[in-house]
C-alpha cells in the first residue's frame, strides 16, 4: 500500500543560492511516517509554484529527511519552491506535499569554492 501522507516541508536555512529544507511527518513530528524508506523531492523557479507536474523539475530520491538544495548562479534574485511526495519499499508514491517558497539572493558561484578546484590543494 502507498504512503497515505505528505510530507510537511519546513525550510530550515537560506545560505546565499542554498536552501536547507527538512521533510517531516507533520509540523509536530519529525522523521518519516511508519513504511516509507524516503521521499522524492521537486524544485521549481518562479514567482508562483507550478499549477501541473509539468512545472517541477525532479531533484533527488533520498532517505534523509534533511537536504540542502544547490540553485545555481543568478543575477538577480530568485524565488524558488519545492514539494515531495514519500515513497515505499515497493516504490509506491504518497500524495504530494504542500509546496513551500524561499527567496534567494543574487549570487554567483565563487571560484575555488570546492576544494578539488582549489590551487592550495593541488599545490600541497
Amino acid at each position: 500500500q502507498a504512503p497515505t501522507t505528505a510530507p510537511f516541508i519546513k525550510s530550515k536555512k537560506v545560505d546565499g543560492r542554498t536552501l536547507t529544507i527538512q521533510l517531516c511527518q507533520d509540523q509536530a513530528h519529525r522523521g518519516k511516517p511508519a513504511g516509507v524508506i524516503g521521499a522524492t523531492i521537486f524544485t521549481a523557479i518562479g514567482e508562483t509554484a507550478p499549477q501541473s507536474a509539468d512545472g517541477w523539475t525532479f531533484l533527488t530520491t533520498t532517505g534523509k529527511t534533511t537536504v540542502e538544495i544547490p540553485f545555481g548562479p543568478s543575477e538577480t534574485g530568485t524565488t524558488v519552491w519545492t514539494t515531495a511526495f514519500w515513497i515505499n519499499s515497493a516504490k509506491l508514491s504518497g500524495p504530494g506535499a504542500t509546496p513551500i517558497s524561499a527567496n534567494l539572493a543574487a549570487g554567483v558561484t565563487v571560484p575555488g569554492q570546492e576544494a578539488s578546484e582549489s590551487p592550495l590543494e593541488e599545490a600541497a
